[in-house]
């Protein structure tokens, strides 16, 4: 273990040392880090606002006070989950034909359309936008999993989803310091906030085309008939089949910590007068936790099932602190209704934070065992079908929380989380065992 925290910390250290004092591999691996690190600015600069549903939610407040006109801001996001799991069907083929630098930029730039629709919101623009950015997403997420896997080995790749994870936590704290800070006076700045936005999503557009990234001319890359083909045999792989309930327990969590959970916090007046504001705080302590675990991910280097074991402590207690301290009436309106016991502050934002590194935990597993068992030309339609389960759990459980007792959800959601750590054991331990059998091979 200390060897991997070692070699994690080293690998960081070759960005500072001349090229001519390195070897091969030590240039490779320096030439891969930068790539990793572009990447994770460029999206930071790009998906800062699309997926900041807490800050979208505050600018559509303040713009119905304004003018009375009503949109809400969560529905957007369900539009996009909805689209997003469709166009994972069809993504693959499309990444395969535009080829991945081409993909970037298209998806980047509907990006950049849907943050320039807030600047003058209209209900219409925006629901049609969102069901744009969907897709768009789709696209993107599923080229920078295979960016990633392209500009790492099996020993460097949980240490890249890490490092990236890192840099792009930089967008959450960004955000949620905006609300918290600002709060009570936003509607004076959104203009001015979203022309800042805009100009930092333009900038990431630009570094996109400077990263290394796979190609059908290069090998790396399959042809979009490979990947129509490949879907099935995915599909059907044992291995994918036991990471299917992690995909299902990755939707269920993404919806409940960045949907139900700050909104039913923000909707607690036993906490305070503003307890709007608090929906800011909630989010930067759990953006705290993200950057914590994504650090420390590199000591606990290629042990998977230690991840797992992490990510499972983090969000059962998260889980259990919401059981105990969060009405149901909460996620519906404002409310002074008590769940089990009086809600505090201090101990729903050690959720928060449990929440934030348990995510990261399990979304780095969960990428690097999908690496781990697809790390063929066809790599994006695993990425694809991977996101396709996540998003279109995420939405289903947006769509229903509205009807579902807060309990209910929770109890769902933990019955979940356990059953996603069993199967990753059981991957991992299937994935460690094929590699020793190859080694064992080779050294024959």
């Amino acid at each position: 273990m200390e060897e991997s925290y070692a070699s994690g910390l080293s690998d960081l250290s070759l960005l500072v040392q001349s090229n001519e004092h390195l070897s091969a591999e030590s240039r490779k691996t320096k030439k891969h880090i930068r790539h990793i690190i572009k990447l994770g600015l460029a999206f930071t600069f790009i998906i800062f606002f699309p997926i900041s549903g807490c800050l979208q939610e505050t600018i559509l407040k303040s713009y119905e006070e304004k003018t009375g006109e009503s949109i809400n801001a969560y529905l957007c996001q369900a539009i996009q989950c909805i689209s997003g799991a469709l166009a994972c069907i069809y993504s693959p083929v499309l990444l395969a034909y535009f080829q991945a630098k081409p993909s970037f930029i298209i998806a980047a730039s509907i990006h950049i359309f849907y943050i320039a629709a807030y600047i003058y919101p209209n209900t219409i623009a925006l629901y049609i936008t969102s069901g744009f950015l969907g897709a768009a997403g789709s696209l993107i997420w599923m080229t920078h999993g295979i960016t990633v896997i392209h500009n790492s080995n099996d020993k460097t790749l949980t240490r890249n989803y890490s490092l990236f994870f890192v840099i792009f936590q930089i967008s959450f704290l960004a955000s949620n310091s905006y609300i918290y800070i600002s709060f009570g006076s936003i509607d004076e700045y959104i203009t001015e906030t979203m022309l800042i936005m805009l100009g930092l999503a333009f900038i990431g557009l630009m570094m996109l085309p400077f990263i290394s990234v796979p190609s059908t001319r290069g090998g790396t890359l399959a042809t979009p008939k490979e990947m129509m083909v490949a879907i099935p045999d995915i599909v059907c792989n044992r291995k994918f089949v036991l990471m299917a309930p992690l995909c299902v327990y990755l939707g269920f969590e993404t919806c409940f910590i960045f949907g139900p959970f700050p909104s039913a916090i923000s909707s607690m007046k036993t906490i305070g007068n503003h307890p709007h504001q608090l929906v800011g705080l909630v989010g930067l302590v759990m953006s705290c936790g993200k950057v914590f675990f994504g650090l420390s991910a590199m000591k606990l280097g290629e042990n998977i099932s230690k991840m797992a074991i992490t990510g499972l402590i983090a969000h059962g207690i998260g889980y259990y602190i919401s059981f105990i301290y969060i009405p149901t009436e909460a996620i519906l309106h404002d409310t002074w209704a008590i769940a089990y016991l009086r809600p505090n502050l201090p101990v729903l934002c050690i959720a928060s934070f449990l929440f934030g590194m348990g995510d990261v935990c399990l979304f780095t597993t969960g990428f690097s065992l999908l690496g781990k068992v697809f790390r063929g030309r066809t790599a994006a339609t695993a990425v694809s079908v991977f996101n396709f389960l996540i998003m279109l759990f995420t939405g289903i459980l947006f769509f229903v929380s509205s009807f579902i007792s807060l309990q209910i959800q929770l109890i769902v959601i933990t019955i979940t989380l356990f059953c996603s750590i069993l199967c990753i054991f059981v991957v991992d331990n299937m994935v460690n065992n094929t590699e020793t059998v190859s080694s064992s091979v080779q050294t024959e």
